[in-house]
């Protein structure tokens, strides 16, 4: 257990991200199994890479060193997930390649509807 002490030290955090994420899927109305596997995977993956990083460390730098990978790897590892995860939630909402809204609905350009002043002849 002591071994993955900066992956734990990670967690609270993780667990702000998890609820960012959490809330950010609530937007898109998705199903929430997507978003749970992602949550789990990103976990795992996360404690996984941490103790990978405390074997890989090299001891020579100090105490400290293999600590701080550890929880580098373990963290990089987690965003990374979290953000595939994301991307692959905004794809399949959005569809990889959707046309372009037409002009006059709002968002398609700078000026909306409210904005724009007919031009006077």
């Amino acid at each position: 257990m002591a071994a993955l002490l900066a992956t734990i030290l990670l967690a609270p955090w993780f667990l702000v991200l998890c609820w960012v994420y959490w809330q950010f899927g609530r937007a898109a109305g998705r199903s929430r199994g997507f978003d749970q596997v992602a949550m789990v995977v990103s976990t795992v993956l996360a404690a996984i890479s941490g103790w990978v990083g405390l074997g890989f460390a090299d001891p020579g730098h100090g105490n400290l060193w293999p600590q701080v990978l550890a929880s580098l790897l373990a963290y990089g590892v987690f965003l990374l997930v979290l953000l595939m995860a994301v991307w692959w939630r905004r794809r399949s909402v959005i569809g990889p390649h959707s046309p372009p809204p037409p002009p006059g609905v709002a968002g398609s350009n700078a000026l909306n509807s409210r904005c724009h002043r007919p031009r006077m002849k």
